[in-house]
Protein backbone atom coordinates (compact mmCIF):
# COMPACT_ATOMS: atom_id res chain seq x y z
CA UNK A 1 0.00 0.00 0.00
CA UNK A 2 1.87 3.46 -1.52
CA UNK A 3 0.19 6.14 0.87
CA UNK A 4 -0.65 9.96 -0.41
CA UNK A 5 3.07 10.94 1.51
CA UNK A 6 4.73 8.11 -0.59
CA UNK A 7 4.66 5.69 2.43
CA UNK A 8 5.16 1.69 1.07
CA UNK A 9 3.73 -0.85 3.46
CA UNK A 10 3.97 -4.33 2.39
CA UNK A 11 1.35 -6.42 4.39
CA UNK A 12 0.14 -10.08 4.15
CA UNK A 13 -3.17 -10.61 3.05
CA UNK A 14 -3.03 -14.69 3.64
CA UNK A 15 -4.34 -14.66 7.51
CA UNK A 16 -7.14 -12.07 7.25
CA UNK A 17 -10.40 -12.07 5.43
CA UNK A 18 -10.78 -9.03 2.71
CA UNK A 19 -14.08 -7.24 2.65
CA UNK A 20 -15.73 -3.89 1.48
CA UNK A 21 -18.00 -1.02 2.50
CA UNK A 22 -18.78 1.08 -0.69
CA UNK A 23 -20.51 4.84 -0.38
CA UNK A 24 -23.11 4.68 -2.91
CA UNK A 25 -23.39 8.39 -2.81
CA UNK A 26 -27.34 7.75 -2.11
CA UNK A 27 -27.28 7.31 1.57
CA UNK A 28 -26.71 3.69 1.27
CA UNK A 29 -23.25 1.41 1.52
CA UNK A 30 -22.97 -2.04 -0.01
CA UNK A 31 -20.65 -4.34 2.43
CA UNK A 32 -19.81 -6.96 0.67
CA UNK A 33 -17.76 -10.37 2.92
CA UNK A 34 -15.07 -12.23 2.48
CA UNK A 35 -17.34 -14.98 0.56
CA UNK A 36 -18.41 -12.22 -1.78
CA UNK A 37 -21.39 -11.66 -0.65
CA UNK A 38 -23.13 -8.20 -0.92
CA UNK A 39 -25.80 -6.66 1.81
CA UNK A 40 -27.37 -3.13 1.31
CA UNK A 41 -27.28 -0.62 4.44
CA UNK A 42 -29.50 2.26 4.75
CA UNK A 43 -28.14 5.29 6.74
CA UNK A 44 -30.18 7.72 6.09
CA UNK A 45 -34.09 7.09 7.57
CA UNK A 46 -34.57 10.93 7.23
CA UNK A 47 -34.88 13.81 4.75
CA UNK A 48 -31.86 15.85 4.09
CA UNK A 49 -31.91 19.64 3.46
CA UNK A 50 -29.68 22.63 3.79
CA UNK A 51 -29.85 26.34 4.63
CA UNK A 52 -26.63 27.94 3.66
CA UNK A 53 -25.57 31.57 4.54
CA UNK A 54 -23.39 32.88 1.71
CA UNK A 55 -22.27 35.58 3.79
CA UNK A 56 -23.37 38.04 1.19
CA UNK A 57 -26.89 38.47 2.50
CA UNK A 58 -28.38 35.86 0.57
CA UNK A 59 -28.92 32.31 1.61
CA UNK A 60 -29.61 28.98 -0.51
CA UNK A 61 -31.64 26.48 0.58
CA UNK A 62 -31.77 23.25 -1.20
CA UNK A 63 -34.49 20.69 -0.63
CA UNK A 64 -34.96 17.23 -0.24
CA UNK A 65 -34.87 16.53 -4.06
CA UNK A 66 -32.15 18.76 -4.29
CA UNK A 67 -33.44 22.07 -5.84
CA UNK A 68 -31.91 24.84 -4.97
CA UNK A 69 -33.32 28.14 -4.15
CA UNK A 70 -31.44 31.55 -3.14
CA UNK A 71 -33.47 33.92 -1.39
CA UNK A 72 -32.05 37.76 -0.72
CA UNK A 73 -32.04 39.25 2.76
CA UNK A 74 -30.44 42.09 2.14
CA UNK A 75 -33.90 44.19 2.45
CA UNK A 76 -34.26 42.77 5.79
CA UNK A 77 -33.06 43.07 9.17
CA UNK A 78 -30.08 40.71 9.51
CA UNK A 79 -30.60 37.49 11.30
CA UNK A 80 -29.73 34.14 11.40
CA UNK A 81 -31.51 30.42 11.20
CA UNK A 82 -29.03 27.49 11.97
CA UNK A 83 -29.95 23.87 11.70
CA UNK A 84 -28.16 22.19 14.12
CA UNK A 85 -28.59 19.08 12.89
CA UNK A 86 -30.89 17.12 15.32
CA UNK A 87 -34.56 18.34 13.92
CA UNK A 88 -33.61 21.77 15.89
CA UNK A 89 -33.08 25.23 14.43
CA UNK A 90 -31.69 28.27 16.50
CA UNK A 91 -32.82 31.61 15.25
CA UNK A 92 -30.91 34.27 16.26
CA UNK A 93 -32.79 37.67 15.64
CA UNK A 94 -31.50 41.13 15.65
CA UNK A 95 -30.92 42.50 18.83
CA UNK A 96 -28.70 38.60 19.42
CA UNK A 97 -31.50 36.64 20.82
CA UNK A 98 -31.67 33.68 20.25
CA UNK A 99 -34.68 30.87 20.71
CA UNK A 100 -34.28 27.21 19.41
CA UNK A 101 -37.09 25.57 17.56
CA UNK A 102 -37.59 22.10 17.28
CA UNK A 103 -39.83 20.39 14.62
CA UNK A 104 -39.28 16.94 15.41
CA UNK A 105 -38.80 15.43 12.40
CA UNK A 106 -37.23 12.29 13.71
CA UNK A 107 -40.77 11.76 16.43
CA UNK A 108 -43.05 12.23 13.05
CA UNK A 109 -44.59 9.55 10.64
CA UNK A 110 -44.69 10.32 6.94
CA UNK A 111 -44.37 14.07 7.74
CA UNK A 112 -42.05 16.45 6.02
CA UNK A 113 -41.75 20.29 6.28
CA UNK A 114 -41.46 21.40 2.95
CA UNK A 115 -40.41 25.05 3.44
CA UNK A 116 -39.72 27.61 6.66
CA UNK A 117 -40.22 31.38 5.83
CA UNK A 118 -39.04 34.17 7.71
CA UNK A 119 -41.19 36.90 8.10
CA UNK A 120 -40.46 40.66 8.71
CA UNK A 121 -42.21 40.91 12.09
CA UNK A 122 -40.11 37.76 13.40
CA UNK A 123 -42.04 35.38 12.61
CA UNK A 124 -41.96 32.03 11.28
CA UNK A 125 -44.42 30.58 8.43
CA UNK A 126 -43.60 26.72 8.54
CA UNK A 127 -45.56 24.66 5.57
CA UNK A 128 -45.61 20.44 6.62
CA UNK A 129 -46.42 17.60 4.90
CA UNK A 130 -48.10 19.64 1.95
CA UNK A 131 -50.30 21.52 3.97
CA UNK A 132 -51.11 25.04 2.36
CA UNK A 133 -52.20 26.60 5.48
CA UNK A 134 -48.65 27.36 7.53
CA UNK A 135 -47.65 26.75 11.22
CA UNK A 136 -46.57 30.84 12.79
CA UNK A 137 -44.13 30.81 15.48
CA UNK A 138 -43.09 33.89 16.99
CA UNK A 139 -39.61 33.67 18.14
CA UNK A 140 -38.97 36.74 19.64
CA UNK A 141 -40.47 40.01 21.53
CA UNK A 142 -38.89 43.13 21.77
CA UNK A 143 -39.25 45.88 24.44
CA UNK A 144 -38.82 49.39 24.75
CA UNK A 145 -38.69 51.63 28.20
CA UNK A 146 -38.50 55.56 29.79
CA UNK A 147 -38.90 56.69 32.10
CA UNK A 148 -38.71 60.71 34.93
CA UNK A 149 -35.77 60.37 36.78
CA UNK A 150 -35.66 63.56 37.87
CA UNK A 151 -39.62 64.52 38.21
CA UNK A 152 -40.90 67.93 39.29
CA UNK A 153 -42.44 68.57 36.43
CA UNK A 154 -45.84 70.82 36.91
CA UNK A 155 -48.78 69.31 35.37
CA UNK A 156 -51.04 71.95 34.70
CA UNK A 157 -55.08 71.62 34.08
CA UNK A 158 -54.98 70.62 30.72
CA UNK A 159 -53.52 67.24 29.79
CA UNK A 160 -49.72 67.72 29.42
CA UNK A 161 -47.25 64.82 27.78
CA UNK A 162 -45.35 64.18 30.85
CA UNK A 163 -41.38 64.14 30.52
CA UNK A 164 -39.79 60.64 30.63
CA UNK A 165 -35.97 61.35 29.52
CA UNK A 166 -34.51 58.69 30.80
CA UNK A 167 -34.30 55.31 28.70
CA UNK A 168 -34.11 52.07 30.54
CA UNK A 169 -34.39 49.13 27.77
CA UNK A 170 -34.78 50.36 23.98
CA UNK A 171 -34.44 47.64 21.72
CA UNK A 172 -33.83 48.19 17.72
CA UNK A 173 -37.67 48.11 16.66
CA UNK A 174 -38.27 51.55 18.55
CA UNK A 175 -37.23 55.18 18.51
CA UNK A 176 -37.23 56.58 21.81
CA UNK A 177 -37.71 60.67 22.68
CA UNK A 178 -37.97 63.11 26.08
CA UNK A 179 -41.55 62.27 25.89
CA UNK A 180 -42.62 58.91 23.62
CA UNK A 181 -41.85 56.13 21.90
CA UNK A 182 -42.04 55.38 18.33
CA UNK A 183 -42.88 52.05 17.09
CA UNK A 184 -40.62 51.16 13.89
CA UNK A 185 -42.55 47.81 13.25
CA UNK A 186 -46.33 47.06 13.16
CA UNK A 187 -47.64 44.60 15.71
CA UNK A 188 -49.72 43.89 18.65
CA UNK A 189 -48.08 45.76 21.62
CA UNK A 190 -48.73 45.80 25.38
CA UNK A 191 -48.14 49.44 26.93
CA UNK A 192 -47.84 49.93 30.23
CA UNK A 193 -47.96 53.83 31.61
CA UNK A 194 -47.72 54.41 35.51
CA UNK A 195 -47.34 57.94 37.03
CA UNK A 196 -46.67 59.24 40.30
CA UNK A 197 -47.20 62.59 40.93
CA UNK A 198 -47.39 64.79 44.73
CA UNK A 199 -48.13 68.13 46.05
CA UNK A 200 -45.19 70.73 45.72
CA UNK A 201 -44.85 72.62 47.81
CA UNK A 202 -46.94 70.52 50.28
CA UNK A 203 -50.15 71.77 51.55
CA UNK A 204 -53.54 70.51 52.38
CA UNK A 205 -55.82 71.25 50.11
CA UNK A 206 -57.58 68.09 48.49
CA UNK A 207 -56.78 67.58 44.57
CA UNK A 208 -57.24 64.94 41.98
CA UNK A 209 -55.27 64.14 38.71
CA UNK A 210 -56.12 62.17 35.33
CA UNK A 211 -53.76 59.83 33.27
CA UNK A 212 -54.46 58.68 29.56
CA UNK A 213 -52.22 57.01 26.97
CA UNK A 214 -52.09 58.33 23.53
CA UNK A 215 -51.06 57.48 19.87
CA UNK A 216 -50.32 59.69 17.61
CA UNK A 217 -51.56 62.82 19.89
CA UNK A 218 -55.16 61.14 20.47
CA UNK A 219 -56.68 59.20 23.77
CA UNK A 220 -56.58 55.80 23.57
CA UNK A 221 -59.93 54.65 24.56
CA UNK A 222 -59.58 52.55 27.37
CA UNK A 223 -56.59 54.22 29.29
CA UNK A 224 -58.13 56.13 31.57
CA UNK A 225 -56.78 56.75 35.37
CA UNK A 226 -57.07 58.86 37.93
CA UNK A 227 -54.93 60.02 41.22
CA UNK A 228 -56.20 61.31 44.64
CA UNK A 229 -53.90 63.60 46.43
CA UNK A 230 -55.36 63.98 49.92
CA UNK A 231 -53.09 66.31 52.16
CA UNK A 232 -49.50 67.32 53.27
CA UNK A 233 -49.15 63.76 55.06
CA UNK A 234 -50.66 61.85 52.16
CA UNK A 235 -50.30 64.04 49.19
CA UNK A 236 -48.09 61.70 47.04
CA UNK A 237 -50.44 59.09 44.13
CA UNK A 238 -50.18 56.43 42.06
CA UNK A 239 -51.68 54.83 39.51
CA UNK A 240 -50.77 52.20 36.74
CA UNK A 241 -52.64 51.95 33.15
CA UNK A 242 -51.94 48.56 31.24
CA UNK A 243 -53.39 48.38 27.41
CA UNK A 244 -52.72 45.88 24.68
CA UNK A 245 -53.65 47.35 21.01
CA UNK A 246 -52.53 47.10 17.46
CA UNK A 247 -49.60 49.43 16.31
CA UNK A 248 -48.72 50.37 12.66
CA UNK A 249 -45.04 51.21 12.10
CA UNK A 250 -44.55 54.77 13.02
CA UNK A 251 -47.10 54.97 15.54
CA UNK A 252 -46.03 57.65 18.68
CA UNK A 253 -46.98 56.69 22.15
CA UNK A 254 -47.21 59.07 24.86
CA UNK A 255 -48.31 58.99 28.55
CA UNK A 256 -49.91 62.39 29.79
CA UNK A 257 -52.02 63.67 32.75
CA UNK A 258 -53.65 66.93 33.93
CA UNK A 259 -55.06 68.23 37.24
CA UNK A 260 -58.64 67.89 37.40
CA UNK A 261 -59.74 69.23 41.15
CA UNK A 262 -57.86 71.01 43.97
CA UNK A 263 -55.52 74.28 43.84
CA UNK A 264 -52.07 72.33 45.34
CA UNK A 265 -49.36 72.40 42.95
CA UNK A 266 -48.84 69.02 41.60
CA UNK A 267 -45.72 67.43 39.86
CA UNK A 268 -43.95 64.68 38.60
CA UNK A 269 -42.31 62.33 41.73
CA UNK A 270 -38.64 61.17 40.78
CA UNK A 271 -38.07 57.86 39.62
CA UNK A 272 -41.72 57.37 39.41
CA UNK A 273 -43.07 57.48 36.35
CA UNK A 274 -42.51 55.21 33.27
CA UNK A 275 -43.83 54.24 30.03
CA UNK A 276 -43.00 50.70 28.84
CA UNK A 277 -43.89 48.94 25.24
CA UNK A 278 -43.45 44.88 24.75
CA UNK A 279 -44.12 43.33 21.44
CA UNK A 280 -46.36 40.58 21.95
Amino acid sequence: YTSEDGTVTTFNAKDTVITTLVDNGNGTFTYTNENGATTTITVRDTVVTTLTDNNDGTFTYTSEDGTVTTFNAKDTVITTLVDNGDSTFTYTNENGTTTTIDFGIENRTNELIDSVVLNRDDTLRIYEGGNVTPTTVVVSNTMAEIYDAAGGQTIGSSFTNVTMATNGIVDADYTAGANSITVDKSGRYKITYRVTLGFHPESNNRSEAEHQITRNGLAVPGTFGATYHRNAGANKGSTTIIKVIDLSAGDVIRGQSRQSAGSSVLQTVGNGTSLIIERL
